[in-house]
């Protein structure tokens, strides 16, 4: 099934918790449908406007943590759409930028969230060719933070890190082995999901396997 038609579902599901009282995962149904949204390609200024209205409903519920996760998306957004508003510029939020929310997460072990910020800085990079800035953040991602994301942010890092570890391989000649396997295994790991749904991951892996080819002048 399309990724795409998760989103409404999980916006509903928002709704229908809230009703039970369980705000947490209210506000966490909120915030998936959020990054479904932004990651299945959805229309970003739609998608800034609902990540800055769910920023003041989780301050309004004192949902401290979901407004640090919202505004690493935000944050991206805000980014790809060219604006300067700051995302973090929250009552209650003690955090001036992202990297002192990343210093606070890698020192007191929450994996989960760091990883999500080092994925949408990867992804936010390659948007604008900026793969040399990628390529870091991919190096940070495995050496300080490791496994453990978020199912979506995972898959849609795999792709990126492919596209990103194709254009290393050609950049950058004496790592060019290390890239190749970076990016073999991101081919790899699309192929296994395709077999699940072509819908959603087919053409990715196709995108993957030319660059694969490109890289190794196999035209």
């Amino acid at each position: 099934e399309p990724l795409q038609s998760a989103t409404n579902v999980l916006f509903h599901c928002r709704e229908d918790i809230m009703m039970v009282g369980d705000v947490e995962y209210a506000i966490l149904s909120a915030h998936f449908h959020c990054q479904f949204a932004v990651l299945s390609g959805a229309s970003l200024s739609n998608a800034e406007k609902e990540c800055d209205s769910l920023s003041m409903e989780m301050f309004r519920l004192k949902q401290t943590q979901s407004i640090l996760e919202n505004a690493s998306i935000h944050h991206m957004v805000l980014q790809l759409i060219g604006s300067d508003k700051d995302p973090f510029a929250i009552p209650g939020i003690t955090y001036k930028d992202e990297d002192e929310v990343l210093d606070h997460l890698e020192s007191s072990g929450n994996v989960v969230f760091a990883n999500s910020i080092y994925i949408h800085r990867v992804v936010t990079a390659c948007f604008f060719r900026r793969y040399e800035y990628a390529a870091d953040m991919i190096e940070k991602y495995h050496s300080e933070v490791g496994k453990g994301s978020l199912v979506l942010s995972a898959v849609m890092y795999a792709f990126f890190e492919g596209l990103v570890a194709f254009r290393m391989a050609r950049s950058r000649p004496n790592d060019e082995q290390k890239w190749l396997v970076k990016g073999e295994s991101a081919i790899q790991r699309y192929e296994t999901w395709t077999t699940h749904s072509e819908w959603n991951f087919e053409n990715k892996f196709l995108l993957l396997e030319a660059e694969s080819l490109f890289s190794q002048c196999n035209y």
